[in-house]
């Protein structure tokens, strides 16, 4: 009797052979990490100016240069910029790489482009930058590997972006994404088309400050959500947007996350559009004209800034003509409301730490050192920093939590919140709705 396990013969199982070249092939994961700076937002130009350097000083000399605009050398880096420089290789995947691409209007080392800037268009504007985050995935997979060695088993794509950035990373998102017959960019259509074989693309996490999807002339963007397809970031598996509360110029409404549905998660915070998203200078002087109305009006809001904490009664006053229209009486004519302060610009450093949390929730390697270098230095802010990181956490965040002079508000407002809405540059008219400053927000 033939006992098992002595002599008896099993046949295997019929296998499928596969052929030479393929078994050779070596199957590797990878993982990119996009960071789409925002308007006039350029890391690079900003250590020109730090440095003072020829680049700096041509820039400024020149008077086309100058009607063109620097901008984007006297911004701080935002937080855009600074959270890529802390990204380190994932320790899950065969490589990864994280890329920085410039913002809006802004080239290296040159002048900012007018169409870029003002319109979202051009060779520095959206459709440009997302394009520009596309190639490099492409391009650092051809430097790292030969088709005929690989199988790149899973790709995972992470997306962040200030302002229109932030739109540039959305629209980015259908680029890598997009099922549609004649898109050009889908990424698994390009990687084949150089001879690579992909087997799955995933987005993981989508962080996005304050997104601004200004494209072309304002009175077109409220269909910029469906022509940018701001709603690709439905396709992530996780989308947090750190949202301004208190923003509420024209030319900036907010489009929001709902088609993320319960995969986004949307926080408002104390502050308005670069206060979130970083890019001030600390301690810059704020000169401005905040609003242009009869002298009785302007008594009222006046007040009501002093005790929301935006100013004290040294920093704001009314300016009146002095001569006018005979007929027309004192009390009838257009007055402007003139502010003057300094504002620290250290806030900032809360929303990147928060942003920096989450995206280690959805593994991402992150330096520590990304908070100990960029911790905020008024011992102030301390408590009020525990504060956000705590409310950041949980659900139902909406602007009104902050639309109040509770607590330790009116404080922050004044040492360290911007005041982004006035008369004193084109496009930063703030928005007035039956009479209050309001916000428009926008389904993204």
């Amino acid at each position: 009797m033939t006992q098992i396990g002595e002599s008896m013969f099993v046949a295997p199982e019929p296998t499928e052979e596969k052929p030479e070249e393929e078994e050779k092939k070596k199957k590797v994961k990878l993982r990119f990490s996009l960071f789409f700076d925002g308007t006039l937002n350029n890391r690079t130009n900003t250590a020109e100016r730090k440095a003072n350097s020829d680049v700096y000083k041509k820039v400024q000399r020149s008077w086309f240069q100058s009607f063109r605009g620097y901008g984007s050398y006297e911004n701080e880096v935002s937080n855009v910029g600074k959270m890529e420089e802390y990204v380190d290789k994932a320790c899950d995947v065969d490589n990864s790489e994280a890329f920085y691409v410039e913002g809006m209007g802004t080239i290296d080392r040159s002048t900012d482009t007018f169409l870029g800037k003002a319109l979202g268009q051009g060779e520095a504007g959206i459709g440009a930058r997302a394009k520009s985050g596309f190639n490099q995935i492409i391009w650092a997979i051809q430097d790292w590997y030969q088709p005929d060695d690989i199988i790149i088993e899973k790709i995972t794509i992470d997306a962040f972006g200030f302002s229109r950035g932030a739109a540039t990373a959305r629209h980015f998102i259908n680029y890598v994404l997009d099922e549609a017959p004649f898109q050009t960019y889908k990424l698994s259509r390009q990687l084949k088309r150089v001879g690579f074989e992909i087997e799955k693309i995933e987005v993981e996490f989508v962080g996005l400050y304050d997104t601004v999807a200004s494209l072309g002339l304002p009175i077109e963007h409220k269909l910029n959500a469906k022509l940018l397809r701001l709603n690709a970031v439905s396709f992530a598996n996780q989308v947090v947007q750190l949202a301004a509360a208190e923003e509420h110029r024209a030319n900036f409404s907010l489009s929001n996350i709902d088609s993320a549905g319960g995969k986004g998660k949307e926080i408002y915070l104390p502050g308005v559009h670069s206060d979130i998203g970083g890019g001030y200078v600390d301690n810059a002087l704020e000169a401005q004209i905040i609003n242009k109305r009869l002298r009785a009006q302007l008594e009222e809001e006046m007040q009501q800034l002093i005790d929301a904490g935006w100013y004290d009664c040294e920093e704001i006053k009314i300016d009146c003509p002095e001569k006018g229209n005979p007929r027309v009486p004192k009390g009838s004519r257009i007055c402007k409301l003139v502010v003057n302060r300094y504002v620290a610009a250290e806030y900032d450093r809360i929303p990147l730490q928060i942003m920096a949390e989450f995206a280690r929730e959805a593994g991402l390697n992150i330096k520590s050192a990304l908070e100990t270098e960029n911790d905020v230095r008024d011992p102030k802010l301390v408590p009020i920093k525990d504060e956000l990181k705590a409310y950041a956490k949980k659900g139902g965040s909406k602007p009104e939590d902050w639309q109040n002079n509770k607590g330790w508000l009116p404080w922050l407002r004044h040492a360290h919140l911007h005041y982004s809405a006035h008369y004193s540059s084109t496009g930063m008219e703030p928005r007035f709705i039956n009479g209050k400053r309001k916000r428009l927000y926008y389904d993204g």
